[in-house]
């Protein structure tokens, strides 16, 4: 769920036990993320905006950055064709991590993320919003990945 979300842009390393699984389903979920980005217009260095402290989210000018989380979990099976989370996905996925770490982040976040008010694109950036205030991992990772698409 929103680990994921936040997470499909790619931070999870999803996976399974299987390290081959790990690359298929994190390519699986770099090339949704890409599609959807060019499907929703994102504009990388506006979507880097987002994470500047002073940053007023509810501008206008992001609404594509909040419709790209549930694109990607829509096509990662994580968020239902109506916009909700699909939990049982996100349960399995969580579980079925390969890498240590980030199983154990979003073992810890889930819990913190997974009631999250809305549908689409208000309950995907719900989800990204609070997983990024409570992961650091994957704050870090998504900053990082986000400063390097923007230039």
């Amino acid at each position: 769920m929103i680990f994921i979300s936040a997470i499909l842009i790619g931070v999870v390393g999803l996976g399974t036990a299987d390290p081959e699984f790990d690359k298929k389903l994190l390519t699986e979920g770099i090339k949704h993320a890409a599609d959807c980005a060019s499907s929703n217009n994102i504009q990388f260095d506006v979507c880097a905006e987002m994470f500047k402290k002073e940053t007023d989210l509810k501008d206008k000018k992001f609404d594509g950055c909040k419709c790209w989380i549930p694109c990607v979990a829509k096509k990662m099976n994580a968020m239902k064709e109506d916009g909700t989370w699909n939990i049982d996905e996100v349960k399995k996925i969580i579980e079925s991590l390969h890498n240590v770490e980030w199983k154990a982040e979003a073992e810890k976040v889930l819990p913190l993320c997974k009631d999250v008010k809305g549908t689409h694109c208000e309950a995907g950036f719900e989800a990204f919003h609070c997983v990024m205030n409570h992961s650091d991992k994957a704050r870090n990772f998504v900053e990082s990945m986000m400063m390097t698409l923007s230039g």
